[in-house]
């Protein structure tokens, strides 16, 4: 009998282990926001201290469009990108956070006219964030739903382009 509980309570210590080890590598909201935010604050409190490289981006649309990668050291740490269109413009806002963890705002504005008159102004603006870990991407929400391959490889494109753009 002493023999058996004893079994028993290895088995029961071995699947904790197992189950606790599995937790705390498990990707979840709270342990992304976390890491976001913690990020951002060093970021932001630091900006001024990265090395920026500029390029335009005159081939993506009819106005063109800017593009800042933000290095420490040669490590690229946060890209931020404007396209202009003549009824609106998307903004890019990525952050390299670490090796397999990107935060990525893509933010859409609308504007009520072209940009040719002279009172123009924002009729709407909509960001969509996502977490990019290990070639997924996931909506930055408290579901964390990973999006379709289609759009997986959207957003993955215009990463490689922009990082390949300022490598240039």
């Amino acid at each position: 009998m002493e023999k058996k509980l004893a079994y028993f309570l290895i088995i029961i210590v071995v699947m904790l282990s197992i189950s606790y080890g599995l937790k705390s590598c498990y990707f979840t909201y709270n342990s992304a926001k976390g890491t976001v935010e913690t990020f951002l604050q060093e970021f932001n409190t630091n900006k001024n201290k990265y090395q920026i490289k500029y390029a335009e981006l005159n081939d993506l649309s009819s106005q063109g469009g800017l593009l800042n990668g933000y290095y420490e050291d040669e490590n690229l740490k946060y890209i931020e990108s404007s396209i202009f269109g003549e009824t609106g413009k998307i903004l890019y806002d990525i952050y390299f956070i670490n090796n397999s963890l990107v935060y990525f705002i893509e933010t859409h504005v609308k504007y009520d006219k072209t940009i040719y008159d002279e009172d123009f102004k924002v009729l709407e603006q909509n960001a969509r964030e996502y977490l990019i870990k290990n070639d997924k991407i996931y909506q930055y929400n408290e579901t964390l739903t990973l999006l379709d391959n289609d759009d997986i490889y959207k957003y993955l494109k215009v990463l490689n382009d922009f990082k390949k753009i300022l490598s240039n």
